[in-house]
């Protein structure tokens, strides 16, 4: 009985993990849909995002068995490094279907450089959360990706440039 119980304690990490990368992948997709071509800068630097992204299941795990304030923190940090890498590969896919010098693309410019900043500092603050109530932002750290999975912005690309 023991032995299933573990199963299932690992089945939900899986589950949480599953919500979390897929949740960056849809994002990521949606920005990436916009552009014919990618170019080998943008790949090398979506490698890296991946490579960020592939630590969550590991730091998922470490945080649900050990809820300890490093580990939360740790998870905090690199989901945090992990939203920042896609949003500056969004901005550069933006810049790329926009042009580089235009009314449109020097506004989108600023909503995606907004966007940042309020992720950075929406992140910092969990962190910061996780350092003195890692147990709370533990949950936090488990609801965010799952409601964004399941009611996520209505933001369908659209291709009418």
């Amino acid at each position: 009985m023991a032995s299933y119980y573990n199963f299932l304690g690992s089945l939900s990490v899986f589950l949480v993990s599953f919500f979390v990368v897929a949740n960056f992948w849809y994002e990521l997709g949606q920005s990436l849909a916009l552009v014919d071509e990618i170019d080998k800068g943008i790949i090398i630097f979506d490698f890296i995002f991946l490579a960020t992204l592939s630590l969550l299941p590991i730091l998922t795990k470490w945080m649900m068995h050990n809820p300890s304030q490093l580990a939360v923190v740790n998870y905090g940090i690199v989901y945090m490094v992990a939203n920042l890498l896609k949003t500056w590969l969004a901005h550069s896919q933006f810049r790329k279907v926009l042009g580089a010098k235009n009314n449109i693309s020097e506004m989108m410019t600023k909503v995606i450089i907004g966007r940042f900043v309020l992720t950075a500092i929406f992140n910092l603050l969990l962190i910061v959360a996780a350092y003195f109530y890692p147990q709370i932002t533990l949950y936090a750290y488990l609801a965010l990706p799952i409601i964004d999975f399941f009611f996520p912005e209505d933001k369908a690309p659209q291709k009418k440039f």
